[in-house]
């Protein structure tokens, strides 16, 4: 394609400031960043959205900004508008100060790119081509919030929609799948010309000590059906090994949360731990335990593959797009299917544990290589 440069929407990575471990699609989103400070388009240019507007970033003001947010520079105190903000993160406050200082002129970018979900507002694409962007492309996660509203916020459905909307505005989109991709041309009147570019992953095997226990991971939300792993321990009382829940307690879910607060010492919740650690429970598992209700794509599930550790998942058709033939694919809504599983591989010499393994030795996983190979034509058509 032109090397005439990208516009990279970093709102979100802006927004998320403050609120913990990132989320799959920051680490996407953090992944196009690092791939445009590289060079891969140009001259690297960037924007975020404020309540104050949008704010243009060139390669050093967001290298700059990226240091702050991993806690590698200390974020300045915060402006006039941050000390008036009504805003309660103390750590959003000061990034967002951060941006308004460093900002500067925009303009020249060929191609605007929206890949985090974030800012996908109605006329955002419009005004970022009465801003001199002569192209825009969109990368789509999900349509979860429209397909099962139950397990998202009240808004959360309108909101997708109004993405999906303005993303048809776009001269081309990108899928993380094939499956959301079907899923969301569905609800578009029109759509642009698309491309699937599977995520990358990053994670790769590693020594680790092995334990008895099984992990989860992912935020506690209704969506990840944390309910069914409790009733499957619950139906294994004193015999059930150990479940590491990784991850930060979401919304709607109280029930959940009062079962976790009187839960016995099998169910370990570990909130939010760092990659280092998080990597190390998962390499040495028994197994990662998957039972979503809908997934846009399924990272933890590339990952725990890619570390050699075996999966056990919802038959989800955008997982089997990451997992292929390796995982154990059970419907999300039978425990006494969960619980058989569980109990087989916990057991050592696991006749189907050693084959899951053995299945695993034909697995590769997904790379950022040919995702940017596909994305790319997203930003060249």
């Amino acid at each position: 394609m032109s090397r005439a440069g990208v516009l990279l929407d970093v709102t979100r990575t802006v927004s998320r400031a403050g609120l913990g471990a990132a989320t799959g699609i920051d680490r996407v989103e953090r992944r196009w960043i690092d791939e445009a400070l590289k060079g891969r388009w140009g001259e690297a240019a960037f924007v975020a959205r404020l309540s104050t507007g949008l704010h243009h970033l060139n390669a050093e003001a967001m290298q700059t900004l990226l240091a702050m947010l991993d806690g590698e520079a200390p974020p300045p105190r915060p402006d006039l508008r941050g000390a008036l903000s009504l805003v309660k993160r103390p750590a959003l406050r000061r990034i967002e100060s951060a941006v308004r200082r460093m900002a500067g002129a925009g303009g020249g970018a060929a191609v605007y790119a929206n890949v985090g979900h974030s800012n996908l507002s109605p006329g955002s694409i419009a005004e970022a081509r009465r801003n001199g962007a002569e192209r825009a492309v969109v990368l789509i996660h999900d349509t979860i919030p429209l397909e099962y509203p139950e397990y998202a916020r009240p808004d959360g459905p309108s909101n997708m929609q109004v993405r999906l909307d303005e993303a048809a505005t776009a001269d081309a989109v990108i899928y993380n799948s094939a499956d959301t991709r079907a899923r969301a041309e569905a609800r578009m009147a029109a759509p642009p010309p698309g491309v699937v570019a599977p995520l990358g992953i990053d994670a790769r095997r590693r020594a680790a000590t092995p334990h008895d226990g099984f992990v989860v991971l992912g935020t506690i939300e209704p969506r990840k059906n944390h309910a069914l792993l409790l009733d499957v321990w619950d139906r294994m009382g004193a015999e059930a090994p150990t479940l590491h829940i990784i991850g930060r307690r979401g919304w709607m879910n109280e029930t959940v949360f009062a079962r976790l607060d009187r839960f016995p010492q099998s169910v370990v919740e570990h909130g939010a731990l760092r990659d280092e650690r998080t990597s190390d429970l998962i390499a040495g598992a028994r197994a990662l335990l998957f039972p979503s209700f809908a997934e846009g794509y399924g990272l933890p599930l590339g990952e725990a593959l890619a570390m050699g550790c075996p999966v056990i998942a919802s038959d989800l058709a955008a997982l089997r797009e990451v997992g292929g033939n390796v995982p154990e694919w059970l419907s999300p809504e039978n425990p006494a299917e969960w619980e058989a599983m569980v109990r087989d591989y916990a057991r050592h010499g696991s006749d189907r544990r050693a084959a899951q393994l053995e299945r695993l030795t034909g697995w590769r996983a997904p790379d950022w290589a040919a995702h940017f190979e596909a994305a790319d034509q997203a930003l060249a058509s």
